[in-house]
């Protein structure tokens, strides 16, 4: 993603904690529907975004009756493109999108640093199909981004970024993808992963990156895939 692109992200998606009470209802006036054409077209995506479960998400339940990646929705649909059965993942943040691969028949290292989390995540995973082929690993923050090389990981199809200490995850994470890999960056247009587009850059990935609504009480953000340059799908 061009320098110029994140920084439409980054004016398009505001932290509302960031801001003060009266921009926030300031903004929240401004996006009520003016028209009758808008106030149709906003239900109409209401109605859509409750079909695939996001209300659900709203209130912790799951989507659909299913697991689901809190990523954006077409995010979810790209990464369902790339992760098929028997493609071998190393997700950096264990959560819903780790039985959500799980049950499609990928083989996940996942890293987790929260105790609670990954006891948690395990539990999801003990009670679905496709668990026996995942491991949520517990590791100190210290040793987050190179854990999957400590833990005798010698390569990935796909390595999802989605926890914590980003940047330093995308470089020991782009050592073990297979030549055909795919890097997966959440949440990218945050000024923090500056680094990491200029780093992937330099190691020859093109980049796509995609825009919606999340799941959870989490607004929408971009998340970006890094496919080695010539190797685009």
């Amino acid at each position: 993603m061009a320098a110029i692109d994140r920084q439409f992200f980054r004016a398009s998606i505001r932290d509302p904690i960031a801001t003060s009470t009266r921009s926030r209802v300031r903004e929240a006036v401004s996006a009520l529907p003016r028209t009758r054409a808008e106030l149709r077209e906003m239900i109409r995506l209401l109605v859509l975004l409750r079909r695939v479960g996001w209300h659900a998400s709203l209130r912790g339940a799951e989507t659909l009756g299913a697991p689901a990646p809190w990523m954006n929705l077409s995010a979810i649909a790209l990464l369902g493109c790339i992760c098929r059965e028997g493609t071998t993942i190393i997700e950096y943040g264990c959560g819903s999108s780790t039985r959500w691969l799980a049950e499609r028949g990928c083989t996940v290292t996942s890293i987790e640093h929260d105790e609670e989390w990954a006891r948690s995540v395990r539990t999801q995973l003990a009670e679905s199909s496709g668990g026996e082929n995942c491991r949520v690993e517990l590791v100190e923050p210290a040793a987050y981004a190179r854990a999957p090389r400590d833990l005798g990981v010698s390569s990935a199809d796909v390595v999802i970024v989605d926890g914590i200490n980003r940047v330093e995850c995308v470089v020991e994470g782009v050592q073990l993808l297979t030549s055909s890999g795919v890097l997966v960056l959440d949440d990218s247009h945050r000024p923090d992963y500056d680094a990491a587009f200029e780093f992937l850059g330099a190691q020859g990935f093109d980049e796509v990156t995609v825009w919606g609504p999340k799941f959870g009480p989490h607004g929408g953000a971009p998340a970006t895939s890094f496919f080695r340059r010539g190797r685009l799908i």
